[in-house]
């Protein structure tokens, strides 16, 4: 389906927007997203809209990359207590009475250790990645 071209009236109004990308309006920034969805592919409407909204479309993704980073970052995985290697010795000892204790000990904190491993692994994992993220959104050809 073929859009018409733009009004004159929408040209001056995308060529009247804020060269910052911070100082477009949320509202401003959906018309443009509008325009850019009626606008015929590989068109001059086209790449019009699409220069005004690069550099918005880039402050939303920095922005939106900041924060899943902070919420990210602040929601590490509980640890569980080191208290829990007794009850896991015994348990342990239970389960291989030819043990000794100490034996028994070294295995419940390797178990413990490795749980930890696992279980922070896909964590840092996601932070690298959304930090990972936010440096592309830094970049100068990313602006």
């Amino acid at each position: 389906m073929n859009a018409p071209p733009s009004h004159p009236s929408e040209v001056a109004w995308l060529q009247r927007l804020p060269l910052d990308p911070t100082a477009v309006s949320d509202h401003d920034a959906r018309e443009i997203m509008r325009l850019e969805a009626q606008a015929e592919p590989r068109s001059g409407d086209e790449r019009l809209v699409r220069s005004i909204l690069a550099p918005v479309r880039a402050l939303h993704d920095r922005c939106a990359a900041e924060a899943e980073l902070a919420r990210a970052k602040a929601s590490v995985p509980i640890t569980p207590p080191r208290e829990v290697v007794p009850a896991l010795t015994a348990a342990i000892g239970a389960e291989v009475p030819e043990l000794a204790a100490d034996e028994a000990t070294v295995r419940a904190n390797r178990i413990l250790s490795e749980a930890e491993e696992q279980r922070d692994a896909p964590h840092e994992r996601h932070v690298a990645a959304v930090e990972a993220r936010l440096q592309a959104h830094e970049t100068p050809a990313a602006v």
